[in-house]
């Protein structure tokens, strides 16, 4: 006998439900990751141009602090388009059942 016909349906897709969460969180963490990373570029690139007053550290500091401003736009795009992938596929997804559990 197959190993697919072991499965339970309804547990195959309270698993799919609990990815798809899984997925958004992920989703989440990783736009904190954008907006962690550019600010850390943006506080450096400050740092640099305060502390120091030479023409080639303004100009790195500068290019950071530009850097900073694409990478959080980078990161609320991709996080953008995500969101609507995921709530493309929660529509696609038939309702869990609580009728059955997932362990039985």
């Amino acid at each position: 006998m197959p190993a697919a016909e072991n499965f339970d349906v309804q547990s195959l897709i309270r698993r799919d439900h609990l990815a798809i969460e899984r997925t958004v969180l992920a989703n989440e963490r990783t736009l904190l990751s954008y907006i962690r990373t550019g600010l850390t570029l943006f506080i450096s690139g400050v740092a640099l141009i305060k502390l120091f007053n030479t023409g080639v550290f303004i100009v790195i500091g500068w290019a950071f602090i530009v850097g900073a401003s694409l990478i959080i736009l980078i990161g609320q795009r991709r996080y953008r388009i995500m969101k609507r992938w995921i709530a493309s596929a929660k529509r696609d997804q038939p309702p869990v059942s609580e009728e059955k559990s997932a362990v039985e």
